[in-house]
């Protein structure tokens, strides 16, 4: 018996790496991708889906190709969105879909600068700079981990006239059963 369990090999969670872009990509990004050659934890892919026209396209590109993989996990990095700690940590989580929040300057009169991370709960409401692991409803996918189990449900990004193709894919993923979104603030992302 322990012949055989000793030929067994453990193998290491599959992670795809996709780049949505309209052709550009910010050099901090580049240096954290050259670095995932070092990556001993998981078996990781690169790809990027580059669509002239919008996001959304770029996104379905880079969904596509992850669904003809058989990676376990999907990281979107936007092509903006240089993660500061690495986001590939979140994997041994197992959450349907964790963000790591991008904060975002916001200028009000004057008087009412404040940064805002895009995570928002049930009610609409921003969900404020916090530590850890937060539960939230919607989150920006600019640089999110979603399990293989919830792209292959969903896996169209679409803006509609009310939401951006990042909150509606939050929703139809709820609809399908999904409701633990997740985002982790002590893995927050750069904007550029």
């Amino acid at each position: 018996m322990s012949n055989v369990l000793n030929h067994i090999k453990m193998e290491k969670p599959k992670v795809f790496c996709g780049i949505p872009s309209r052709g550009r990509m910010h050099v901090s990004l580049l240096d954290f991708l050259m670095g995932l050659h070092k990556e001993t934890r998981y078996q990781v892919q690169i790809g990027v889906g580059i669509s002239k026209y919008s996001v959304d396209d770029a996104r379905n590109i880079v969904a596509s190709k992850f669904l003809s993989t058989d990676a376990d996990y999907l990281l979107f990095l936007d092509d903006d969105n240089p993660p500061i700690k690495n986001p590939l940590d979140l994997v041994e989580l197992d959450k349907d879909i964790i963000a790591c929040p991008v904060p975002s300057i916001r200028k009000g009169n004057g008087k009412d600068t404040k940064i805002e991370f895009y995570v928002f709960d049930k009610e609409g409401k921003e969900i404020p700079n916090q530590s850890g692991l937060q539960e939230a409803d919607l989150v920006g996918l600019q640089c999110t981990l979603i399990a293989r189990r919830v792209l292959e449900k969903v896996n169209v990004f679409r803006t509609t006239s009310t939401r951006t193709e990042d909150f509606n894919f939050c929703e139809q993923a709820k609809k399908e059963g999904y409701s633990r979104i997740f985002a982790h603030f002590d893995y927050i992302t750069r904007h550029y």
